[in-house]
């Protein structure tokens, strides 16, 4: 059993959880782990959430976004709650730091895997060469917005914020190599505007409506299909998770 020990809200619908005394030590960037919280004399579901910080920060953390029952009553938890953690778990981003020319594209939380990515290779030094496109709504849900810039500094990185439901998103960001914002919706135009995905690795992580609208035009824009990797945020909780009683203390 493990122990959140700090909750930050990072808005009104994404917190950031950290957890201490994992039953692990070690992961890989793009990882993930299965989670439980205690709530009152029973467990809840476990759910599945990305590890978001870096194997170097000594500290793991999940990033979490409210899209249902679960992840909404997450973003009122606090610390000292008992909690059951299992992991790591998955191969999403396996051997990306052998890709010199990478793509990642998110949508909404569906940044994590590439936040434990570049948290990882912002301390230990990369010659890869990155675009992240990431959509959200508006410039308001994006978070970790300075941290990124300060990565962006370090190694070969270039943000793209495409914001939908924000038409001045063009002035949300200020002039610069690192960092560009855009209204209206990530589309293969856009991709194909910031992104060469035919002759890059490409990271496909978001919400499945997004997988659906996307894939196709990706591969259309001349990306072998076996470059294109793919993980699908869901906030629905695996089939065998009963919840059951916690041990007495």
């Amino acid at each position: 059993m493990a122990t959140l020990t700090r909750v930050v809200n990072e808005n009104p619908r994404i917190v950031t959880l950290t957890i201490g005394d994992p039953p692990f030590a070690t992961w890989t960037p793009g990882q993930f782990l299965r989670f439980s919280i205690r709530q009152g004399e029973t467990w809840s579901s476990e759910y599945t959430f990305t590890i978001s910080s870096a194997p170097e920060e000594d500290e793991l953390r999940i990033t979490v976004k409210a899209v249902g029952p679960f992840t909404t009553a997450l973003q009122h938890a606090t610390p000292e709650t008992d909690v059951r953690v299992r992991g790591p778990y998955g191969a999403f981003c396996k051997n990306v730091e052998q890709q010199p020319r990478l793509t990642f594209i998110a949508g909404g939380i569906g940044v994590t895997p590439f936040l434990s990515v570049l948290r990882h290779w912002a301390r230990v030094g990369t010659q890869n060469r990155m675009v992240l496109l990431w959509a959200n709504n508006t410039v308001e849900d994006i978070i970790h917005r300075a941290e990124l810039q300060a990565i962006a500094e370090k190694i070969d990185l270039q943000i793209v914020h495409v914001l939908w439901k924000d038409d001045a998103a063009v002035t949300a960001c200020t002039p610069g190599r690192a960092e560009t914002c855009r209204s209206g919706l990530l589309d293969a135009a856009t991709i194909a505007e910031y992104a060469d995905v035919a002759n890059a690795e490409v990271y496909l992580c978001g919400p499945p409506q997004m997988h659906n609208l996307l894939l196709n035009n990706i591969q259309a824009l001349g990306s072998d299909p076996a470059r294109i990797h793919t993980e699908v945020m869901s906030s629905s909780p695996p089939p065998k998770a009963p919840p059951v009683n916690p041990p007495a203390t």
